[in-house]
């Protein structure tokens, strides 16, 4: 795991505006009123919709050569391979139906920086997609 790159995204995250719109969980980055994603290397600097690994640019985590795809600059940048119980917590899309937030994406990773514990992806999927995190997952305590 990349701690200085993801506590650098979680700085920027946390430092955004609470009333900031270009944030979508279920989006690495896209242009608004666009079906066309961007990669990690041709991300939009301004005015595009992301997730928490879309910002990852944004926040001045640039792309390597081989990062062709949000997955590899995932493992590249931070770290975690795709799917992985610490990239699903920092990064998964079914973050966007229950904490849709830069606000919320920065604690969790700050939660995990911190040794807390994190799910497993089996029990990540079970409780997010029943509507709740158990009362032991609660990064925003």
């Amino acid at each position: 795991m990349n701690r200085d790159n993801l506590s650098k995204l979680a700085d920027y995250l946390l430092r955004l505006p609470t009333d900031y719109h270009d944030f979508d969980m279920g989006t690495f980055c896209k242009l608004p009123g666009t079906e066309r994603e961007f990669g990690p290397g041709d991300a939009h600097p301004c005015g595009s919709v992301g997730c928490a690994l879309g910002h990852g640019p944004r926040a001045g985590i640039h792309p390597g050569i081989g990062d062709d795809a949000w997955p590899d600059y995932c493992e590249n940048q931070f770290g975690m391979r795709w799917f992985s119980d610490a990239a699903e917590w920092c990064f998964s899309g079914a973050w966007s139906m229950i904490d849709d937030t830069p606000h919320g994406a920065g604690l969790r990773i700050r939660w995990m920086l911190e040794g807390k514990p994190i799910p497993s992806t089996h029990e990540f999927e079970t409780t997010i997609y029943a509507g709740r995190l158990p009362e032991e997952f609660n990064y925003l305590a």
